[in-house]
């Protein structure tokens, strides 16, 4: 099931959830991109956006191939998973507003570190329904859902649960010692 655009903390345990990895993070950039478009951005990604060919880091074909049948089991339309596969899995979201002043800029991470995460039944995010599946992998700077909520909502009109000083890996607040803490 999909979480509903206008609630950065289900985004956020959603993709917490279903870590990627680098370049690889094809349906979490689709989720990303769809949620922004639906919150009234403006995206442009993919491979209208980025070269990857030799970039430092780039995965092997295999895992790269491997990670597109992924998107593809999952749901991600054909068209989305050629813009974003081949390790193009960057964005560029812009939301015009109607009053001149500056523009702010929002550089967020989406990729997960190959790293064992706990899972055990008290682990927060295990208790609360949105542990990494598999236990792998951790969206360790998976901000995507917490980010955009810098613009959607007027001030004063944050939705609970978004607060900057809770838990980035469980939404706990005040902010606390956690397992999956990044």
């Amino acid at each position: 099931m999909e979480p509903d655009p206008r609630d950065p903390v289900a985004v956020r345990r959603h993709v917490h959830a279903r870590p990627e990895l680098g370049f690889c993070e094809i349906r979490t950039a689709d989720l990303a991109w769809r949620t922004l478009e639906r919150l009234g951005w403006s995206v442009v990604g993919g491979t209208a956006l980025t070269d990857a060919a030799g970039h430092p880091g780039l995965p092997p074909d295999d895992e790269l191939e491997h990670a597109c049948a992924e998107a593809r089991a999952a749901g991600v339309a054909a068209r989305r998973v050629d813009q974003l596969g081949g390790g193009h899995t960057a964005l560029v979201a812009e939301l015009a507003g109607d009053r001149p002043g500056p523009t702010v800029g929002i550089r967020v991470e989406r990729d997960a570190l190959p790293v064992h995460v706990a899972d055990s039944a008290d682990h927060p995010p295990a208790r609360a329904g949105f542990a990494s599946r598999p236990p792998a992998g951790c969206t360790r700077a998976g901000t995507t859902g917490t980010s955009p909520s810098a613009s959607p909502w007027p001030r004063g009109s944050r939705p609970t649960g978004t607060s900057p000083a809770g838990c980035g890996c469980c939404s706990s607040r005040p902010r606390r010692a956690c397992a999956g803490r990044r």
